[in-house]
């Protein structure tokens, strides 16, 4: 990832050149190295079960009004996807969201 970008304006007195990979003129880059995330635990059908059931009467009513259903002790949306227990939302948006920026 190109963190930087330098241009003579910036204080370099090196010629701008083309940089074949990038296609930027640029007289010098900077590389940023991070360390790769930390992902959540795996997702099994047991560590759902236990989130959905510890799910609030409320939770589960409003899933039941948006066409959930409960197969085998699992939630299923619609759409056939397993709902989401509401404590996972917010470390799970963040785990897929990480990855898009560098």
């Amino acid at each position: 990832m190109v963190a930087a970008l330098g241009t003579p304006s910036m204080g370099s007195r090196q010629p701008m050149q083309w940089h074949p990979i990038y296609g930027l003129q640029a007289a010098y880059a900077v590389m940023l190295v991070t360390k790769a995330p930390e992902l959540l635990p795996a997702v099994t059908d047991d560590t759902l079960k236990v989130a959905q059931e510890a799910g609030s009467p409320q939770e589960k009513t409003l899933w039941l009004e948006r066409g959930a259903t409960n197969k085998e002790g699992i939630w299923y949306s619609p759409d056939g996807r397993p709902v989401l227990p509401p404590e996972w939302i917010r470390s799970m948006l963040k785990e897929a969201h990480g990855p898009t920026h560098c």
